[in-house]
């Protein structure tokens, strides 16, 4: 994937597979919302930016409160090479796509952290996660009183070189 807005689009087009149910254009970005399996808790959406390229996938609850619990953030900043940004934005959409994912969220008085997850075999592997005090979420986080954890199901099989 590189800067060029076609390609990089046709790169995610391809890794989503069967998975979308919306794909939507704007001046600002490219968005797909994935489905989401029967009794999954969550839902993910993929965004493409595109004045720098980089990509952003969140993850909501699947329910009518249609709340952000948690991002991750692909800045080319925070990698040596784009290719090295898109290596890792590849690995964690495969992730979720093809394994039981959970968001584990907490939320105090002063305090609040959200941290995805992916079950591999009999152990869950951490994706991302962050945590702050006071109201310093990333913008258009939830501001609902939730905790525990809220899983979603896998959208796509797994390839045999997965």
């Amino acid at each position: 994937m590189s800067h060029d807005p076609t390609s990089a689009e046709r790169a995610i087009d391809e890794a989503l597979g069967g998975a979308v149910v919306l794909k939507e254009h704007s001046p600002e970005y490219i968005r797909w919302k994935l489905m989401a399996p029967p009794g999954s808790e969550l839902k993910f959406e993929v965004f493409l930016y595109l004045d720098d390229g980089e990509p952003q996938l969140i993850a909501g609850t699947n329910d009518s409160r249609d709340a952000l619990l948690w991002a991750a953030f692909f800045e080319q900043a925070d990698y040596r090479s784009t290719a090295e940004r898109d290596q890792a934005f590849f690995k964690t959409l495969r992730n979720v796509l093809t394994h039981r994912t959970r968001i584990r969220w907490r939320q105090g008085r002063w305090s609040w952290s959200a941290e995805c997850e992916y079950e591999a075999g009999d152990e869950w592997r951490k994706i991302s996660g962050y945590s702050a005090t006071g109201s310093a979420k990333p913008r258009g986080v939830t501001n609902l009183p939730l905790k525990g954890t809220l899983e979603a199901l896998p959208v796509l099989r797994p390839s045999p070189n997965t």
